[in-house]
């Protein structure tokens, strides 16, 4: 259930999360919440992040994509709250996603 859902995923040391970050996904101008799960170099040096994009409501399927960090939107949203979110769908909110969401580029 979603008990076990949040369980699995709600820490980052058992889900792997390393933080929460904006993806625009799944076209330009939209944004979805990801999931950074590791950090590389391309051959140029610029640093790539492996992202996960849950579904909601049902975040233990989704989309992975190595996304350039200087495409990705930055947060301080925790996993936990940007779990909540998704297993709401968008139900509930934290502050910050709605502001980023309506910033100007």
């Amino acid at each position: 259930g979603i008990k076990q859902i949040l369980v699995s995923f709600s820490t980052p040391s058992e889900a792997g999360f390393l933080r929460v970050v904006l993806v625009e996904f799944p076209k330009k101008g939209m944004r979805a919440i990801g999931f950074v799960t590791n950090e590389s170099y391309d051959k140029s040096g610029e640093k790539l992040l492996t992202v996960f994009i849950p579904t909601s409501p049902n975040p233990t399927s989704g989309y992975l994509e190595i996304v350039r960090e200087t495409d990705i939107v930055q947060t301080d949203i925790s996993v936990d709250e940007a779990l909540k979110m998704i297993l709401s769908a968008g139900k509930v909110s934290p502050k910050e996603i709605n502001d980023k969401l309506t910033a100007k580029d």
